[in-house]
């Protein structure tokens, strides 16, 4: 896709001026060349951004000149969510490069459903390498496929073209989504717990009747003595 773009002249705080007007103040860097300041429109660069996300390549047209990027960073304003900056990474087509995929879980498993069991989306993103052509917008991860607790979707699963793209610092055999028990845990630390208190409640208990024995041999003890001191008088 191509979005039209202009240099920007103006730096630093003075780029409110520019938000005011519906641009967007961004960066071209990358290729080891000069970071170069323009501004975008907002509402093109949304619209974009929404098609492409940020695997996708975008040409950057300046005065008639294009530049194949990336959108590898934007910040947004925490109120009203305008975009506040852009930062683009100038590609060479003809090398390899990274970026972040990610991955997007569709249906529901039956035992999900059943409420049997949950859903355990151990990975959302994973990092590839390969020619900015060839970077997958995303990983599609069908999750009907998990039928019962053994089944795992490992990385060896997801679909892509091995012979182009390359998934950095993952083994094949890593999960990428699982099932587990849906209240597994919580049962087992409600028993524990239960059998934790009936066992303070027995030993509590216990210790009151052996507080209540020794009390009650103690007063018959002390009811014998002035006897017995008597019978010596005598």
């Amino acid at each position: 896709m191509k979005l039209k773009a202009e240099k920007r002249e103006i730096l630093g705080k003075k780029v409110k001026t520019l938000r005011a007007q519906g641009l967007i103040p961004a960066v071209i860097f990358g290729n080891n060349e000069d970071s170069t300041p323009i501004t975008i429109n907002q509402k093109e660069f949304i619209t974009t951004f929404k098609e492409v996300g940020e695997t996708g390549l975008v040409e950057i047209e300046i005065d008639k000149d294009t530049t194949s990027v990336l959108i590898r960073n934007y910040t947004k304003h925490s109120v009203t969510g305008n975009i506040l900056h852009v930062d683009m990474f100038k590609v060479n087509l003809k090398e390899k490069t990274t970026a972040i995929v990610p991955i997007v879980f569709e249906g529901i498993p039956e035992m999900v459903k059943a409420g049997e069991a949950i859903l355990l989306e151990i990975l959302n993103e994973i990092e590839v390498e390969c020619l900015p052509m060839d970077i997958p917008k995303q990983f599609i991860v069908d999750t009907t496929v998990l039928k019962d607790l053994d089944t795992i979707i490992t990385v060896s699963d997801l679909n892509y073209d091995k012979t182009k793209v390359e998934i950095l610092d993952h083994e094949e055999n890593e999960p990428v989504a699982k099932l587990d028990y849906a209240v597994m845990e919580e049962t087992e630390e409600e028993l524990l717990s239960e059998a934790e208190a009936i066992e303070g409640i027995e030993a509590t208990e216990e210790k009151d009747k052996e507080e209540e024995t020794a009390g009650e041999e103690k007063k018959e003890g002390s009811k014998e003595k002035p006897s017995d001191k008597k019978e010596e008088k005598k």
